[in-house]
């Protein structure tokens, strides 16, 4: 059986490689004199350094798995209605914000260029 923290850990490794090519996409869009691959190279080796610190500190944070006594086989998806709100922690209050200010940031400068390519 595959452990919950590993398929964790993979999905925070596939959401950060998502995010670099998604900023790698955008910059080189608005701006297209960059060097892609190198702008690649430095944002891929921030991110990839801000995975290995912060990794193994939210894998140590995470709480003991829930247990449910289902059977897999007949499982379905609780009601909206009961399913309780994600707990409100200082790490997922930041990354939302960080999503919210970069969907606004890249939202902004991709209508600015898309203005500047109507109007030349």
């Amino acid at each position: 059986m595959v452990n919950a923290r590993w398929l964790n850990a993979v999905a925070v490794v596939i959401i950060a490689i998502l995010v670099v090519l998604s900023v790698v996409m955008m910059v080189s869009t608005l701006f297209t004199s960059v060097n892609v691959v190198a702008m690649l190279e430095w944002v891929g080796a921030v991110v990839g350094l801000g995975v290995l610190i912060g990794l193994p500190i939210g894998l140590r944070r995470q709480g003991p798995r829930a247990h449910y006594d289902l059977d897999r086989l007949d499982w379905r998806m609780p009601r909206l209605a009961l399913l309780e709100r994600p707990k409100r922690s200082r790490a997922r209050h930041w990354l939302l914000i960080a999503i919210g200010t970069y969907l606004s940031v890249a939202g902004t400068l991709l209508a600015v260029r898309i203005i500047q390519l109507a109007t030349s």
